[in-house]
């Protein structure tokens, strides 16, 4: 049986998957209210927007390899600092956004 921190970190984690698949799709995939693919493509080349989504997501997605690398363990203190001030900046930058 799971502890709770276990679940709690799964939880995270998961938290962590959704917010990365959003930034590799939200420009690409229509979502509803939530983004306006038509009017992203109409201010951005193809290449730029490949660029963009790439340099925006990679860290990110460097962020959620570590996390899911370390789960179950102790983060080093690097990893947690990272993961707090990135994620606490992406949040802000989305609900701007929106």
């Amino acid at each position: 049986m799971a502890s709770t921190n276990d679940a709690f970190e799964e939880l995270l984690l998961a938290l962590q998957v959704f917010q990365v698949v959003f930034l590799w799709v939200h420009d690409w995939i229509p979502l509803g209210r939530l983004n306006d693919v038509s009017a992203v493509r109409s201010q951005d080349t193809l290449q730029r927007l490949v660029i963009v989504t790439a340099v925006q997501s990679v860290p990110f997605t460097i962020g959620l390899f570590l996390s899911a690398r370390y789960l179950g363990q102790p983060y080093p203190a690097w990893l947690d600092g990272w993961l707090w001030i990135s994620y606490g900046i992406l949040f802000v930058g989305q609900m701007r956004a929106w």
